[in-house]
Formats: structure tokens, C-alpha cells, sequence
């Protein structure tokens, strides 16, 4: 089930559904067990179904199968546009429905590790929604500084690290909500531990963007400090000439 609903309603071969449940190790008959699994399946989700029927939930399409639901039906799915709507909302400055579209979706996950299990070759998939979830975090952070809720958003920043500590984006919202709590010498920690983590285990330097940002706190940038709508005038700008390219091109 977890396979066909990854595969959004598109066809999944019997060979990937096969791989997916049992991995290197098989059945002696992978594709008469998993006909079986299939049609258990469908009684599943279709218990009034009389037998001889075709399966609404669940079609027969070369070279596998597809499951046959909508959107609404689906959290992850729900979850994606809830995430996307999320965005859009930040970046038009509505700060307030953005924390809020993007807090709902974030409340639907409630699985630690989607990797866990047998799912290995939708490993594409999950990443996605990895990515996702990483995305909506963003958002609710970023809605929280352009609001002045430096110091609030700092336990969910310090979680947003500790279990993506590669995320250089969380790191700068930590960074930056550190510093306007008036916790400049944490902030600096902060990018220490990132560097440290980066050059140890990746062998990698921080980003550009989180360079700067580690000189703007030595100097005390007063580009730095917040105030009403300055975030949300600095995204008006970029907008506006990003409309300008578009028009030009």
C-alpha cells in the first residue's frame, strides 16, 4: 500500500512492488505472491466489493498496478500541497497564513523515519518529502523572524538543527534569531559548530551565505537588527525584480 500511494496514482511495475516488499529476498513465486498480497489488498480497502467485480481502489495496468484515490484521501499528498501553498504565502509576504498553511502540514507527519522497513526503492520519493518537510520548516521559521518572534522560534530552531545539522538554511535562522535575542557570542558558537561539523564529516566549508552572515554578527551589522516589515520589504524588492527579469525576457 505504502509503495502504490508513493507512486501518486501512477503505474508501479510488479518487479519495483516486488523489490520493494521483500527486498533481496523474495518468495519462491514473487509474482503469484504478490497477486495474492494484491488482491488481499483490495478486499482490504473494498470489503463490499462482490467477487468478480473489477477493483475501484486498485487497477490492473501493464506492467503492474496503480491505486485509484484522490487527494483528499491521501495525507502525504495533502501534505505536498499544503507545503507548496505554504511557500507561495511567504514569498508573498502573508506571513501569518504561510506559519499556519505550513503548521498544518507539518502536524500530519508523525513518523520519525520513512526510510524504515522495505521501502528502499522509493528512495526518490521519501527524499522528496524529506525535502518537503525541510521546506515547511523553513517557512514556519522564517514567518516567526519576519514577525519578531526571535526568541519563541528558538526552540523549534534548535530541533531543526540538531536533527538536520547539514541544513544551512536552519543554521542561518538559528544564527540570525540568536543574535536579535541578543545572544551574539551563541550565534558564533552556533556557525563554529557548523563548520566544524561540515569540514569533519564532509570535508566541506559553510556556505557563502552563511559566511556572511557570521561577518555581519562580528561587526554588528545593523543590517541585522529587525523591524516591522523590513524582511518583508527586502522579499517586495526581489519580487519585484524577478518580475522585471521575467518581463524583459
Amino acid at each position: 500500500l505504502a509503495a502504490l500511494l508513493l507512486a501518486k496514482g501512477n503505474v508501479v511495475s510488479k518487479d519495483r512492488l516486488i523489490d520493494a516488499v521483500w527486498g533481496d529476498r523474495p518468495p519462491a513465486k514473487p509474482n503469484v505472491t504478490l497477486r495474492s498480497y494484491i488482491s488481499h489488498l483490495r478486499r482490504m480497502l473494498e470489503p463490499d466489493r462482490d467477487a468478480g467485480k473489477r477493483s475501484l481502489a486498485i487497477s490492473t495496468r501493464a506492467p503492474g498496478y496503480a491505486i485509484e484515490v484522490t487527494a483528499d484521501q491521501v495525507d502525504t499528498w495533502q501534505f505536498e500541497q499544503e507545503i507548496t501553498a505554504a511557500n507561495d504565502a511567504l514569498v508573498d509576504g502573508r506571513n501569518t497564513a504561510a506559519r499556519a498553511l505550513a503548521q498544518r502540514a507539518l502536524d500530519r507527519w508523525t513518523t520519525p523515519d520513512l526510510r524504515a522497513g522495505v521501502l528502499e526503492s522509493f528512495d526518490a520519493e521519501i527524499q522528496h518529502l524529506d525535502d518537503l518537510r525541510r521546506l515547511g520548516r523553513h517557512v514556519v521559521h522564517e514567518s516567526m523572524l519576519r514577525s519578531g518572534q526571535h526568541a519563541e522560534s528558538l526552540p523549534s530552531l534548535e530541533e531543526a538543527v540538531r536533527s538536520d545539522p547539514f541544513d544551512e538554511g536552519a543554521r542561518r535562522q538559528l544564527m540570525l534569531a540568536l543574535y536579535r535575542s541578543g545572544r551574539q557570542a551563541d550565534a558564533l558558537a552556533s556557525f563554529t559548530d557548523a563548520r566544524v561539523q561540515l569540514r569533519e564529516e564532509l570535508g566541506l566549508e559553510p556556505s557563502p551565505t552563511l559566511r556572511d552572515l557570521e561577518h555581519q554578527i562580528l561587526a554588528n551589522d545593523p543590517r541585522l537588527q529587525w523591524s516591522p516589515g523590513a524582511d518583508e520589504g527586502v522579499d517586495r524588492r526581489r519580487r519585484r525584480r524577478a518580475r522585471s527579469i521575467e518581463t524583459d525576457v
